[in-house]
């Protein structure tokens, strides 16, 4: 009897894959096409209507007195012209669902961009849009050694207050209201894109050094903005995971 050996499944899988991504971009193509002639149709009609509007008096009147910017009247022009067009039954074209899936970007899709290597392009964030701070990182850094030196400040004052050398039993430490979790994600955030580039992330080891051996924060203080902060400064998704 001949033995066969059994398919490959990761093979399998990656046809699959590539079979559905070729389909999904079909429908693009597809869906780009229809919606370039709803778009046509729709926008022909917004500027026939709005050029009869521009070469009415009121229009030419309006203009004359110089009352109100150009600008202005062109654009009430262009709003009142896309009016008409809906009451006539010619309306802008829905959005194509490959645009609808961007839109509903949270904040998984932005913490999984992050750790497969975009961390310098997106911040763990909702937005979609870059927000680079590495301009920021000189700022941040002076104020995190602020917020460090009055907390040591306040340490050593409640040890000389508190009875045989020891903090008072009263008496707490606050590190929220003197180095936020904010304020170090975005510290992180600044150090992560001052450093590093898209293609090569700065990585965790020499950021955890940054805080814990230079800056001098307590790990206490590390919170959830902090942590999120520190996985996209990670050079890969094995790294993240440790």
């Amino acid at each position: 009897a001949t033995k066969h050996s059994k398919p490959n499944s990761k093979a399998i899988a990656r046809k699959l894959e590539d079979r559905e991504n070729k389909e999904r971009l079909l429908e693009i193509a597809t869906e780009e096409e229809q919606l370039k002639q709803q778009l046509g149709v729709y926008f022909d009609k917004v500027n026939d209507i709005q050029s009869k509007i521009e070469s009415s008096e009121k229009f030419t009147s309006l203009l004359k007195e110089g009352k109100v910017p150009k600008q202005e009247i062109k654009q009430a022009a262009r709003e009142a012209a896309k009016k008409a067009a809906e009451k006539q039954g010619v309306v802008h074209p829905p959005l194509p669902s490959w645009w609808q899936e961007r839109m509903t970007y949270d904040w998984g899709d932005a913490l999984i961009d992050d750790l497969m290597g975009n961390s310098s392009d997106l911040t763990s964030s909702p937005s979609v849009y870059p927000i680079y701070m590495g301009g920021e990182y000189g700022r941040l850094q002076r104020k995190v050694e602020r917020a460090i030196r009055g907390l040591k400040d306040q340490e050593r004052f409640l040890m000389e207050e508190g009875s045989g050398g020891l903090p008072s039993p009263t008496t707490t430490i606050d590190r929220k209201n003197v180095l936020s979790d904010k304020l170090i994600s975005d510290f992180i955030r600044a150090y992560r894109d001052a450093h590093g580039k898209r293609t090569t992330p700065i990585g965790l080891v020499p950021t955890l050094e940054l805080l814990l051996r230079e800056s001098q924060i307590p790990r206490s203080s590390l919170g959830t903005y902090a942590y999120v902060s520190l996985l996209t400064c990670c050079k890969s998704p094995l790294e993240a995971r440790k």
